[in-house]
């Protein structure tokens, strides 16, 4: 379920697992998130690299306090282990119901 609140451009919702968010959607194309998920695709990049410039951009896009929440909401499911995959699934999602593709 997603609820908007149009003056401050929030949207909350919950995740299929049961995280509750709420996502300030300018973040999404702020242009510091715009750079953070570029740089994931530089040439050269190790697999680590990568992951960190892709948790900078969650961050910006979540905050800290929620990207907190939803490892320990992550772990919580999975006998205390949040794995990366499982984390940016949890992300996508919450992006995806936030800022849903336009055809």
């Amino acid at each position: 379920m997603i609820m908007s609140d149009a003056a401050c451009n929030v949207v909350t919702g919950v995740t299929e697992s049961g995280f509750e968010f709420s996502v300030d959607v300018r973040a999404i194309s702020d242009i510091r998130t715009v750079r953070k998920i570029g740089k994931m695709f530089e040439a050269g990049l190790t697999d680590q690299q990568q992951i960190c410039h892709a948790l900078d951009a969650y961050d910006l896009i979540l905050g800290s306090d929620q990207v907190s929440a939803l490892e320990e909401h992550i772990r919580k499911l999975n006998d205390g282990y949040c794995t990366a995959e499982d984390f940016e699934s949890e992300v996508t999602e919450i992006i995806r119901s936030v800022n849903p593709v336009k055809n």
